[in-house]
């Protein structure tokens, strides 16, 4: 009995419980890709172009030997494709030759970077310059590094951007920079082949732009001034900044022509090398007469010194027994003052702290020559004392028919006596006489009154800029 129970349990658990039914997967359809194209066959490698040599001079004046070169592959779009040489310069006359140089690209940048000779100081650079040239070696393998081609890179780069041709972007970028110095570019040769050891007229406009550039400025100030200007040429081609201006216009007032010819004639004489200057005096001279940037580099005088008013002020004439300064402003490097004084009436302290001032032997009439020895500011002490008295008031003197009256009032004439009443004796016995005629002297000329004469000499002068005569009261 009880197993049927336990049998029909079981039974009505099967019936209840659910039949589980087969999961059936879909399969997945994957589609294989599209087999990729057969590769173009690739093109014909560019050529490789090798040159036996590419070389040049490097000039600002000549770099000197031992400066580093670096000669480097450019793309289409000046981009370096990373193959470069290095060499360096092989003498002073800043000579370079680079040997088997093989390249993809016909276009190539130069980079100097070294000391150089200063033709306007006549010494060599106390710091190092660098200096570039973009060029086209398809046209050429003989490339001049200077301040002309290093100028043109920023805008040549910025032109290409735009789309401009190299060659396009080359000549327009010249011709820009040049009319910064008023100078028409028409017919002129590429910047890397100008050399400044040449005759030419386009080697004579080299010099003139690297001297105006130059001026009497150290190294640092050179180099900064290339890189502001290059940046303010960079988008629109003109130089817009005045202070860059006015610059341009400092260095190249201060220029010599004739010394600073002198002075490349002689360096390259030394290292046994004969060369034609290019006339380039021309070319500052008419930048000079018709560029629109001012001149800001004159010697101050500012109106007080340290120790008073100042003496070398055009405009005073009439002084006071007190000290005075001899003060000036000398901004540019190149600049000097000459100052000579004489006459009676002034004197100074010879031992004075280091002012700026030298001053010479003493001369006739107490003549003095006070020279500048530094640039800067200037200034030294100087004492005025009066040397004359003014003449005492004349006395006037009573015309000969004005009345003298001897008694002075007395009622007895007979007890009148001579009496001098000034100016003159009285007769005796009279109340009322005139004078005797007395003879009349004809004033004679004025004592002159001493003066103390300044001349102020500029910048080595023989001509004085102004002289002016001085009164101590």
């Amino acid at each position: 009995m009880h197993k049927i129970k336990y049998l029909f349990t079981a039974s009505l658990l099967l019936l209840l419980t659910p039949a589980c039914e087969k999961e059936i997967i879909e399969p997945v359809m994957v589609v294989p890709p599209e087999p990729a194209p057969p590769p173009e066959p690739a093109g014909p490698p560019e050529p490789v172009v090798t040159y036996d040599i590419v070389g040049g001079y490097v000039q600002k004046g000549p770099f000197l030997n031992g400066t580093a070169m670096t000669l480097a592959e450019l793309d289409s779009l000046l981009v370096p494709t990373g193959k470069t040489y290095t060499t360096q310069l092989l003498d002073n006359q800043g000579t370079y030759a680079v040997r088997n140089v093989s390249l993809e690209s016909q276009y190539v940048q130069v980079q100097a970077s070294g000391f150089y000779y200063n033709e306007v100081t006549d010494a060599n650079s106390s710091g190092q310059l660098t200096l570039f040239a973009l060029s086209d070696l398809s046209e050429r393998n003989s490339l001049n590094v200077n301040l002309l081609s290093s100028l043109e890179k920023a805008r040549i780069e910025y032109l290409l951007a735009e789309g401009v041709a190299f060659a396009a972007a080359k000549a327009r970028a010249q011709r820009e920079i040049l009319a910064v110095f008023e100078i028409d570019a028409a017919g002129m040769t590429a910047s890397e082949l100008l050399d400044i050891t040449q005759a030419g007229e386009g080697n004579a406009i080299l010099l003139a732009v690297s001297l105006i550039l130059q001026g009497y400025q150290e190294v640092a100030d050179l180099s900064e001034l290339l890189g502001n200007m290059s940046t303010d040429l960079r988008q629109d081609g003109v130089v817009n900044s005045q202070s860059v201006g006015s610059t341009l216009v400092n260095n190249a007032v201060a220029l010599d022509p004739e010394a600073i010819r002198a002075n490349l004639i002689a360096r390259y004489e030394a290292m046994g090398v004969t060369v034609s200057i290019p006339d380039f005096g021309p070319y500052v001279k008419h930048f000079l007469d018709h560029t629109k940037f001012t001149f800001t580099n004159s010697i101050k005088y500012p109106e007080n010194g340290a120790y008073g008013k100042n003496v070398l002020l055009t405009g005073d004439t009439i002084y006071s027994r007190d000290a005075y300064s001899l003060a000036a402003e000398l901004p540019a490097p190149y600049q000097s003052l000459r100052v000579d004084i004489s006459g009676p009436g002034w004197m100074f302290n010879s031992i004075q702290p280091d002012r700026g001032w030298e001053f010479g032997s003493l001369g006739p009439n107490t003549a003095r020559t006070f020279t500048t020895t530094r640039t800067g500011k200037v200034d030294f002490e100087l004492q005025f004392t009066r040397q004359w008295s003014p003449a005492p008031p004349s006395v006037p003197v009573p015309s000969p028919l004005q009345p003298c009256y001897s008694d002075q009032g007395n009622p007895y004439p007979e007890m009148d006596t001579v009496q001098e009443l000034p100016p003159y004796p009285c007769l005796i016995g009279l109340d009322t006489i005139f004078p005797p005629t007395m003879p009349v002297e004809e004033p004679g000329p004025p004592e002159p009154i001493p003066t103390i004469r300044i001349a102020v000499y500029e910048n080595g002068s023989e001509d004085a800029l102004w002289v002016k005569e001085i009164i101590v009261l």
